[in-house]
């Protein structure tokens, strides 16, 4: 008698265990949507590190063959005043140097009452259309970094389709 309860009790038990397991997750299932959510984040941050991989084998040699050296594609991080968010930018040289230009302008200003230069909004405005025209034409006449920026094209594409389906409901709007 020993032996069938025992026996009673385990098939009881291994058939209540299968009966409270629970179901493999389905895509309404609120657990499932968060993984979702997160594999979708970590491709993102892959996409982003390969965005700017990208960019900066465009840039760099973009400015091997570039001749007009003012308008070397120069990338830099920075932090704004208030900020801890570090930020990546990537400007023209001659956009830099207006910038350096106009804040030892500013400063000399008071102190040997020098004249301030240009601003480097405006230095980026006369200069921005010469230089929109020179890196279009040095991509152009370069295969290799046609290429290159054919495919920087479509991985942002899928980037930023990719960022919409993610937060798609949510406060950030990415249209």
């Amino acid at each position: 008698m020993t032996r069938k309860f025992f026996f009673l009790i385990a098939t009881l038990a291994a058939l209540s265990a299968t009966a409270v397991a629970e179901p493999p997750a389905s895509p309404a299932d609120p657990d499932a949507a968060q993984v979702s959510v997160y594999a979708r984040r970590a491709k993102l941050r892959v996409l982003h590190a390969q965005l700017i991989k990208l960019e900066g084998q465009i840039y760099a040699d973009y400015n091997k063959v570039n001749t007009e050296h003012r308008y070397d594609i120069v990338c830099d991080t920075y932090v704004e005043t208030g900020s801890r968010f570090s930020n990546r930018r990537c400007l023209p040289a001659f956009a830099h140097t207006a910038t350096q230009e106009e804040a030892s302008g500013f400063m000399s200003q008071y102190h040997l009452d020098g004249h301030p230069a240009d601003s480097a909004s405006m230095v980026v405005l006369r200069e921005g259309q010469e230089f929109r025209k020179h890196y279009r034409k040095v991509i152009a006449s370069h295969p290799q970094l046609l290429e290159l920026d054919r495919q920087h094209a479509e991985l942002k594409k899928n980037y930023e389709a990719l960022q919409r389906e993610t937060f798609k409901g949510k406060l950030i709007d990415w249209n």
